[in-house]
Parts: C-alpha cells; sequence; structure tokens
C-alpha cells in the first residue's frame, strides 16, 4: 500500500506490472511443489476439509435418504439445523459442466468446500469422496492461470481427467510469443478464460526498474559481465547442447530488442500523448532535452554533438575537483557541491569549466605555450596552475632600484611586512636614523 501511494500515474503502471511479475513467480513456485506432491486441489481447500471432517463426527445427529434414490440425503446437526444434500449436482464454470456433490447449509455455499454434511453423507453410504472428479472447478489447480508455466517448470505431464483442462506445450509457445501479445495487448476487447497473461519475466531472472543503472557505460558494463558468464557457462564449460540454448536466447533476446527499438521509434515521431499527472514545465523541458541532444554543430569537418544543458561539471570526478582547488590556492576538503562552489568564486575558474569543447582548452594551451596532450581535467589543471602561478609571480620595478611584489596572498604580506620591519629595526641599531631600508639590504630580501 506505502509502496503504490507516491506514484503517479506512470509509475503506477510500471510498479503494478512489477508486482504481478513477482506475485506470478511465487504463484509458479508453489504450484510446481504440489504438482510434484500430485495434489489436485489447493492447500486451502485441504486445510478446511480436514476441518470439516471433524465436525461432521462431533455435530451432526441424523443422516437419512429422501426417497429410495441415493442422490438426495436429509442430514441434521446438534443445532437444530436441517440441511439437504445432493450428490450428483451439475454446476457450470467457466463455460464447462460439473458433477459435484453439493449442499443448501453455510459452510458449502460460502467456500464450495466439503461441508461437514456432505462428509457425514459419503461416510455412511460409502462411496469415495476424495477423488478430484467431487471437487468444485474453482478449486482445482489446474484452473490456475500460472498452471501451464508450473508445468514447464516442474518437466512433469499435466493430468487427463479433464481434457478441456490439460495444457500441451505448443499452445504455450504461441501465446509466449511476442506478437501473440502485441496482437493481444493492442485488442481491446475481453479475454476469454483460457487466456492467460503470457509476457510475464520471472523476477529472478529479470532486473527490477529499482536495480537498473542510470548510466550508458554500467548498463554497458552489466551486459557485458552477463554476455562473459554466458559465454563461459555455454561454450567454455558446457557441450552442444548449452550453445543452442544460449544461441537460442540470445537471437531471440535481439529480435525482440530490435522490436522495441521499432516502437520506441515510432512513438518518439508521433506528438506527445496529454498531460497525465505532469505540470506543463515538466513536459517542456523534455522537449528542451530533446532539442538539445539532437543538435549538432560542424567544426573543422566532423560532426559534433553539443549538449547545451548539460552540466559543465559533471565530467569530472572528485579527485579532479581537488586538483583543481589546490592549484587555486583553496581548501581541498569537503563534499563535491562545497568544492564547485569554491571553485565558482574565481571569474576565470567559472569561465575555464564551462568550456564544452577541448579545442578551444588546447587553443589557450597553445597561446600559452603549454603542452596540449591529454584529458580534459589535464588541460584544465595546466590552465589553471599557469595562471595562478603567474599572478602571484615577483615583477622587477622599472622606476626604482627596489623589488616589489605583484600580488601577494594575506599570508606572503603578513610574512614580507614582519621581514620589513626586522630589516628597518636593524638598520636603526647601525645608526640608520632615516629610517629608510638601505640599498646592501634589498638582495638580502
Amino acid at each position: 500500500k506505502s509502496y503504490m501511494a507516491d506514484a503517479t500515474l506512470s509509475t503506477g503502471i510500471e510498479r503494478c506490472l512489477k508486482i504481478t511479475r513477482v506475485q506470478d513467480h511465487k504463484c509458479t513456485a508453489m504450484l510446481a511443489l504440489l504438482r510434484q506432491d500430485e495434489r489436485r486441489w489447493s492447500c486451502f481447500f485441504q486445510h478446511h476439509y480436514e476441518e470439516f471432517a471433524i465436525k461432521a463426527g462431533t455435530d451432526v445427529i441424523s443422516c437419512e435418504r429422501i426417497g429410495d434414490s441415493d442422490q438426495f440425503w436429509m442430514v441434521q446437526d446438534k443445532f437444530g439445523h436441517t440441511v439437504k444434500v445432493n450428490k450428483s449436482a451439475t454446476v457450470v464454470h467457466l463455460g464447462h459442466r460439473y458433477t459435484i456433490p453439493i449442499c443448501d447449509c453455510g459452510f458449502w455455499c460460502t467456500w464450495y468446500i466439503w461441508c461437514p454434511h456432505i462428509i457425514r453423507v459419503y461416510t455412511v453410504s460409502e462411496d469415495k469422496l476424495e477423488v478430484v472428479t467431487n471437487v468444485h472447478p474453482f478449486h482445482l489447480l489446474q484452473n490456475h492461470p500460472m498452471w501451464p508455466y508450473a508445468m514447464k517448470k516442474c518437466n512433469l505431464p499435466d493430468y487427463d481427467d479433464f481434457p478441456h483442462l490439460t495444457w500441451s506445450s505448443s499452445s504455450v509457445e504461441k501465446d509466449c510469443s511476442p506478437s501473440t501479445y502485441a496482437a493481444e495487448s493492442e485488442s481491446t476487447t475481453a479475454a476469454t478464460s483460457n487466456i492467460t497473461n503470457t509476457n510475464v519475466l520471472p523476477s529472478q531472472y529479470y532486473n527490477q526498474f529499482d536495480a537498473m543503472p542510470d548510466d550508458e557505460a554500467s548498463k554497458v558494463n552489466q551486459l557485458r559481465e552477463l554476455s562473459s558468464q554466458c559465454v563461459s557457462v555455454a561454450v567454455t564449460f558446457g557441450n552442444d547442447t548449452t550453445y543452442r540454448i544460449l544461441h537460442g536466447r540470445l537471437t531471440q533476446a535481439l529480435a525482440e530488442c530490435k522490436s522495441a527499438n521499432e516502437s520506441r521509434t515510432a512513438s518518439i515521431e508521433n506528438p506527445l500523448p496529454p498531460n497525465h499527472g505532469r505540470s506543463r514545465r515538466k513536459r517542456k523541458s523534455d522537449l528542451d532535452n530533446k532539442s538539445s541532444l539532437s543538435f549538432r554543430s560542424r567544426r573543422g569537418g566532423k560532426r559534433k554533438q553539443v549538449r547545451t544543458n548539460q552540466c559543465p561539471y559533471r565530467q569530472f570526478i572528485l579527485a579532479d575537483l581537488k586538483k583543481f582547488c589546490r592549484a587555486c590556492n583553496k581548501k581541498v576538503s569537503g563534499t563535491r557541491a562545497e568544492l564547485i562552489e569554491r571553485l565558482e568564486e574565481d571569474t576565470f575558474v567559472k569561465d575555464l569549466l564551462s568550456c564544452s569543447e577541448d579545442d578551444l582548452l588546447r587553443q589557450k594551451c597553445r597561446d600559452l605555450s603549454l603542452l596540449e596532450n591529454g584529458a580534459t581535467s589535464d588541460l584544465v589543471l595546466r590552465l589553471l596552475s599557469e595562471h595562478f602561478q603567474t599572478r602571484t609571480s615577483v615583477t622587477p620595478a622599472t622606476n626604482s632600484g627596489q623589488g616589489q611584489m605583484q600580488e601577494f596572498n594575506p599570508q606572503q604580506q603578513q610574512m614580507f611586512q614582519m621581514i620589513t620591519s626586522l630589516i628597518q629595526a636593524q638598520g636603526a641599531l647601525q645608526g640608520n636614523t632615516s629610517g629608510d631600508i638601505p640599498d646592501n639590504k634589498t638582495d638580502t630580501v
């Protein structure tokens, strides 16, 4: 309930499909275990039947035939209730007729399970009750929609008591084909009772939506790892049979991916659907993203894709940002957001990191006689180091013989003032009354 509470219309459909896949997988596993134990009805039915069998011996007082026929019986319990039991009643379920015992009591009308009165009637008449033909079709395992997939999982044949419920492998494979599912999904008519949802992927073999990687590189690496494992299992440690299995699965996956891409391309060419729970601002941003990704520019005879809405710091990792801060004489501790905030304090750094093309950075390195090779982070680091090193360098004065600093940071200015004060104090002790710095002390500074 909490999983579906905060879902929108689009995400709610995906979450419903995810829950359906998980539940179908659990049902298939439970049905496979019941088929291996050769069960014919559900555990719910068996539990209530055992409970009602005890009540048949403690609550039922009398049991008599009605007339000379063995079909109808009149049963009375200790609570004063008198009910009528029909041993050969005809019921219709999903368009098919079944002949089963029924009763007028509340137990039967509520659960459709052998009640204490039916159990007592079959005990007195010495007829066998625990046969599959006496079970209401609502509780038959063969009527479960996931029963064919349970048969395929446990690799056992189906029961042949009811020919209309016996499944065949050819019919299941036909239902599982992508074309059959596409035709069923496009149809708006109601499905009949013998059609099941065939587009079900077991959750143990499917990558869930919340575990899917966000970036393209992680998706590619994940698929490469799975491909390597498949080749190792099917070819290196396998035989001809395992090779055929992998080849068939990969061919089928390739065909399904091509079909999905064609459907996605057709949907992109069509206009956007109506606004279902999303604001116009969100839809407008989607259009802007599509237009920015499709925008291309020519430079040097080559077509290059320009992403205008991409964050300029996205291509740099945390270690690169720390190197930039160290080159700018800034603190290198803190989170990624704090480092970016420190870098944006300087206009030169902000403009330099906003360059989206490497050709501009290489041109700036060429103008400053710097190396042009390396990645984008290397180019930025060289430009930052050159800029801040030049800005704090010492240049000689042209109008006097004394050396002066072009620009200092606060620590260097404080140190320079302290040295100047020491030199002036030394000159005063030596008898220099003017208080100026001697000319022969300039080089020492």
